[in-house]
């Protein structure tokens, strides 16, 4: 059994999201490189987001952790749960929004070394899932079907495979909160820029 870390470290995944910033590098809508697959992308057992706190505790048990977001219209619960998937060790993040989820994130284990070959074997059985078969094309990151489900591969320091409701309500007033940090920001460099303009 991996050896899981302390509340500390849930701690800091729940200070990732805590002022939304963590959501805002999320696509809220379908890249221009994104791969359409003619299969529909499911989260566990064929299911897609209609998946229930219920459904995904009997599958994984108990979270090991959960915090609480609210903010305007948002009523986010996160769960987080460490699992053993495939043999590897694995943190799932479960995000819902007023008991909707909409985005599910699998971390592979950065304490335990996962190799080059550990990646393209799960990356090889995405591939055979969700696109044709044989299919002479290079692994894209992110993979989209007809029902706005998105699947987004990173595979750098951190290896992690997400799935994101595009169609869900959380999903736009995410995208608003992220406009609304971004003019914020934009005001604020001026301001700072104005003061040194007047005083330097």
């Amino acid at each position: 059994m991996p050896i899981y870390p302390r509340r500390d470290y849930f701690e800091s995944i729940f200070d990732h999201y805590k002022d939304l910033s963590g959501y805002f590098t999320l696509p809220f809508t379908i890249p221009n490189n994104a791969f359409k697959t003619d299969e529909a992308i499911s989260l566990i057992s064929g299911k897609n987001f209609e998946l229930t706190k219920k459904e995904i505790t009997q599958k994984f048990g108990v979270p090991r952790a959960k915090f609480r977001i609210r903010k305007d219209n948002l009523a986010i619960n996160i769960y987080i749960f460490n699992l053993t998937l495939g043999e590897y060790p694995v943190r799932l993040e479960v995000h819902m929004n007023r008991n909707v989820l909409f985005y599910f994130k699998y971390s592979f284990s950065a304490t335990i070394n996962i190799t080059k070959e550990d990646r393209l074997f799960i990356l090889q059985i995405i591939k055979e899932k969700y696109l044709h078969k044989g299919a002479l094309i290079k692994m894209p990151q992110t993979i989209f079907d007809k029902n706005q489900t998105l699947l987004q591969i990173v595979d750098d320091v951190n290896f992690e495979i997400s799935y994101i409701n595009l169609r869900s309500a959380a999903l736009q007033e995410l995208s608003n909160h992220r406009i609304t940090h971004e003019r914020n920001n934009i005001y604020q460099t001026e301001r700072r820029q104005q003061e040194l303009i007047e005083s330097l």
